[in-house]
């Protein structure tokens, strides 16, 4: 910062102008070993008062460097050799110039991941109030999802590693035939499936073959029996209890199976739902 006064005739004022500085040197929260990659997660630092546009991370040996654009929270470190150890720093990149360095990272050895399959969850956004996520568990009984959806349902297949092929993709009901229209993309450790065109009260078994083109298959099996809050496999005189009880209580983690459309507010509209599906049973 630079001081200076403005002399304009017999008036005089101070005023302080403020020069931007590179950035400061942001922080490494934790480093995450891959098979031959590293991911290094990142705390952003001051910007020395102009906005950060990237981050660049070296890795020794080898001078390796990975980079990232803003926004970012990690850099991923590809090209790397499975049993050797690598420390990383990182530096913040503004539009004055490249600020120092990070401290280094403890030492991180890249390795080769056995893919395996960490959990599968049936995923819902209810509006405003966020996105829910019900686990769908190796049965008996069989996982229900109580909630509908005009986009489909997403079922997310979680991994302990980064997903490059989904593999091939089926969807069943109970008696082995195709159900809906089901759709795979990778994101991260997942593989999201989008099921659409499945009408309510049936089941479907998902299966993806050859995940990353390994052996590796994952099958999730899962109930749609919409205004079924409590998983029982029927929708009741309790479920519809439950719904009622929870009138215009505001949607969260503990209560949202009852917000049956996905809508973001329990309401009429949801019980309505559930009574006209009163008595019916899963397949």
């Amino acid at each position: 910062a630079v001081e200076s006064t403005l002399t304009v005739g017999n008036q005089s004022a101070k005023f302080i102008s403020v020069t931007a500085s590179p950035p400061a040197a942001p922080t490494i929260i934790s480093v995450v070993a891959g098979n031959q990659s590293v991911t290094i997660n990142i705390t952003a630092p001051n910007d020395g008062g102009s906005a950060i546009t990237g981050y660049s991370a070296t890795g020794l040996p080898g001078g390796i460097i990975g980079t990232c654009n803003v926004p970012c929270t990690s850099i991923t470190v590809t090209g790397l050799m499975n049993g050797t150890p690598y420390t990383f720093t990182l530096t913040a990149t503004n539009a004055i110039g490249t600020g120092s360095a990070s401290a280094a990272s403890i030492p991180v050895t890249p390795a080769l991941v056995t893919l395996s399959l960490s959990s599968v969850v049936s995923r819902k956004t209810h509006g405003a109030a966020g996105t829910f996520e019900i686990p769908i568990l190796v049965g008996p009984p069989i996982s229900i999802e109580p909630r509908m959806s005009n986009l489909g349902h997403q079922i997310v297949f979680q991994f302990n590693a980064p997903i490059t092929a989904t593999g091939a993709l089926t969807a069943v009901d109970h008696l082995g035939a195709p159900i809906g229209v089901p759709f795979a993309y990778p994101s991260g450790n997942d593989v999201i499936v989008l099921l659409v065109g499945v009408v309510d009260n049936t089941r479907a078994t998902v299966t993806l073959m050859g995940v990353n083109g390994t052996g590796l298959n994952a099958v999730a099996t899962i109930g749609f029996l919409a205004g079924d809050i409590n998983g029982s496999g029927r929708v009741s005189a309790g479920d519809i209890a439950g719904v009622k009880a929870r009138n215009l209580i505001p949607v969260d983690g503990n209560n949202f199976k009852a917000d049956v459309n996905a809508s973001g507010t329990i309401d009429a509209a949801d019980l309505r739902m559930a009574k006209a599906r009163a008595g019916l049973v899963l397949p």
